[in-house]
Formats: C-alpha cells, sequence, structure tokens
C-alpha cells in the first residue's frame, strides 16, 4: 500500500496525501493499464503482482476498487518493483459488511482478485492483438 505522509481538508472531507510512487527512473510509477498497453507487463510484472495479491489476501486492509488504473508498477531500492495500491481504501458499505464479518471479507476479496486476474488476462489478449494487426 502507498505510504501516508499527512492529511488534507478536501472538499469532499478529509484526505490522504501519499508519497508519489515512481519507477526506477524517477518518473511517476506507471499503472498496470499502462503497463499491458505497452507490452511491459512480463514474466517480473506478473510475480510482483502475485505477490501482491498474496499479500492483499493476507492482510486485513480492505481495497474496494482493485482496477488497472488503482494499481501501479513501482520501485523501491530495498525490494525492487513492486505493485502498489493507489485509490482508496475502506469500507464503502452503508452496513460495513466486511468489516463486520471475516468472512465476508475474506470471500469479497478472493472474488475481486478473481476478477481483477480475468480482466487482465483479457487486457493482455486485447492489447496482443490490436498490436499484430498494426
Amino acid at each position: 500500500m502507498h505510504q501516508v505522509v499527512g492529511f488534507v481538508d478536501t472538499d469532499r472531507g478529509l484526505g490522504l496525501v501519499t508519497r508519489a510512487e515512481k519507477d526506477q527512473n524517477g518518473h511517476y510509477a506507471p499503472t498496470l493499464a499502462n503497463l499491458i498497453i505497452s507490452g511491459d507487463y512480463d514474466e517480473k510484472a506478473q510475480k510482483a503482482m502475485q505477490h501482491f495479491l498474496s499479500s492483499f489476501i493476507d492482510s486485513n486492509i480492505i481495497i474496494t476498487d482493485l482496477g488497472h488504473g488503482n494499481l501501479v508498477y513501482a520501485y523501491k531500492e530495498d525490494i525492487g518493483y513492486h505493485f502498489v495500491a493507489i485509490d482508496g481504501f475502506g469500507e464503502k458499505n452503508l452496513i460495513p459488511f466486511n468489516s463486520l464479518s471475516s468472512w465476508c471479507h475474506m470471500r469479497s476479496k478472493k472474488k475481486r482478485v478473481i476478477r481483477l486476474q480475468n480482466s487482465i488476462a483479457r487486457a493482455i489478449a486485447r492489447s496482443r492483438e490490436q498490436q499484430q494487426s498494426s
């Protein structure tokens, strides 16, 4: 998860200020979507994604939007390339089922992971088709 460095008052309530995630060259870390489109979602990135998803499943963190634009492939010298969730965290339901029930929470997480894995596979296939037709 990305590092929180402070809080800020916004027109929508309290917001988190986080550290910008960068790549090895100091540029903003690419999103999962950009990695797939550019053809850079390679075996190393796939392993990093599996590690991220395993860590996510094993954690108590609630992430409601595991989308291609909310995951970035960042670099830190001590751990190398890794995926980071950059969107909001926490329960967004009126009745916080995931916070109240560990069974609901785990079921929800597993569904989100499967949905993400399937969408990554579809996006890779589309990207390859587009590259071949170009």
